[in-house]
């Protein structure tokens, strides 16, 4: 399965050594959907305007986000800027929200839908997973709340520089 995408730098040497294989703006972005939609994975990167990577990991197979959510090993990781926002007109109490959520932010008590933001990472999983779309996800914090270079980042962190023209082209290794 294909889920990790390199960019820039760390591209041109995943192409060189025949590690990955080119994509599309397009394909990238329909491979971060399915990464969050179809497979439960939550989308990281590095905190910078320039990211090298964007993982899709799970914490069964991710040791960074295993430490996060098993062991409260926090340092190394930044929230998200975004946060859940749910709209209860639109909220049936389905409750896929709190089997989707890593970081146990959303529960379920006694058949509600519960949320505890000082656990939210921002990941976007129950957004994204909702099938009546309650839930939206909202910038809380501006852009330059994460500084660059302070590890990795939880959750939807596509960089603005996507839009440019240079950066149409994506490259992921393994194909």
């Amino acid at each position: 399965m294909d889920t990790c995408i390199s960019l820039n730098k760390l591209a041109d040497y995943v192409l060189k050594r025949k590690l990955g294989r080119q994509i599309t703006k397009e394909e990238a972005l329909k491979l971060l959907k399915d990464c969050e939609k179809n497979w439960g994975l939550i989308h990281q990167t590095v905190n910078t305007d320039h990211p090298d990577v964007i993982c899709n990991c799970c914490p069964c197979c991710c040791a960074l986000l295993r430490a996060v959510i098993y062991h409260s090993k926090k340092a190394g990781t930044s929230k998200s800027r975004f946060r859940p926002k749910v709209d209860p007109s639109k909220c049936r109490q389905c409750l896929k929200c709190t089997r989707v959520c890593y970081f146990s932010a959303v529960i379920n008590k006694y058949g509600r839908r519960v949320y505890i933001e000082d656990n939210c990472y921002g990941c976007g999983l129950c957004a994204s997973n909702c099938p009546n779309g309650a839930i939206e996800l909202i910038e809380v914090l501006p852009r330059d709340h994460i500084p660059a270079g302070e590890g990795f980042g939880v959750g939807w962190s596509i960089p603005n520089s996507w839009s440019t023209p240079e950066k149409d082209k994506l490259r992921k290794p393994g194909s």
